[in-house]
C-alpha cells in the first residue's frame, strides 16, 4: 500500500470518542504535546477515513486522536493525514487499537472497553453468525489468550472495581481471580 500525506482541513474532521479506544482526550492532556508541535512539527502524520456519519465532517479519525486535539488546541486549520478509504469498521477499530497497544500507555480499562467491540462482532460464515475466539483475538492484537480474558473478565466486573484496576491497583491475574467471584460482596472483599 502506498501512503501519501494530505494536509486536510480540521474542520472537516471527525475525532469521535466512541470510535477511539481511549475515549474522550481532554485538552488538558494533550497541552505538552501541542507545545511540542508547535515547536518542532508533527512527527507522523494522523490517519483518517472517509465519513458520512456526522454532518458537516468528511473525515473520521482512525488513528492519531491525541495528534488531532493537540492541533485543535494549536488553532491550525490543516493538518497532515494519510488518508484510508480501505477499511470498513471492523478493520479501522483493529487499527486504532493496534497502534495504541504498541504505545503502551492505555490503561486495562481502556483496552478492555476497546476490546469489547471485538468480543460482540459477529461474522457472518456460512449461514451462521459467529464471534471471534480469544485465541483469534490475541493473535490479532499481538497478546495471550489470557491478556484477552482477564480484559472480558473485567468488562463483567462493577465500575468501581474497574476503577481500581484502571489506577494501577489490580494486576491482570487479581482481575482474572475476583471475576470467579460470583457474589459483589466477595468481589469487593
Amino acid at each position: 500500500m502506498e501512503y501519501r500525506v494530505v494536509h486536510l482541513p480540521i474542520s472537516k474532521i471527525f475525532a469521535d470518542p466512541s470510535f477511539n479506544c481511549r475515549g474522550h482526550i481532554q485538552a488538558i492532556d494533550v497541552l505538552d504535546l501541542a507545545k511540542d508541535i508547535e515547536a518542532r512539527g508533527l512527527d507522523q502524520p494522523i490517519t483518517v477515513q472517509p465519513y458520512t456519519g456526522k454532518p458537516g465532517y468528511e473525515f473520521r479519525v482512525v488513528a492519531g486522536h491525541r495528534r488531532h486535539m493537540a492541533f485543535l488546541i494549536n488553532k491550525a486549520e490543516t493538518i497532515p493525514c494519510y488518508i484510508r478509504d480501505d477499511l470498513d469498521e471492523l478493520k479501522a477499530r483493529t487499527y486504532n487499537l493496534r497502534e495504541n497497544l504498541h504505545r503502551k500507555d492505555l490503561n486495562i480499562v481502556q483496552e478492555a472497553n476497546a476490546l469489547k467491540y471485538f468480543l460482540d462482532y459477529k461474522r457472518h460464515e456460512g449461514s451462521e453468525h459467529s464471534l471471534f475466539t480469544l485465541k483469534e483475538l490475541a493473535d490479532l492484537f499481538g497478546q495471550s489468550v489470557g491478556w484477552v480474558q482477564a480484559r472480558k473478565d473485567l468488562l463483567k466486573l462493577p465500575k468501581e472495581i474497574q476503577h481500581e484496576a484502571a489506577a494501577g491497583m489490580l494486576t491482570q491475574d487479581q482481575v482474572k481471580h475476583i471475576a470467579k467471584l460470583k457474589d459483589p460482596k466477595d468481589q469487593f472483599e
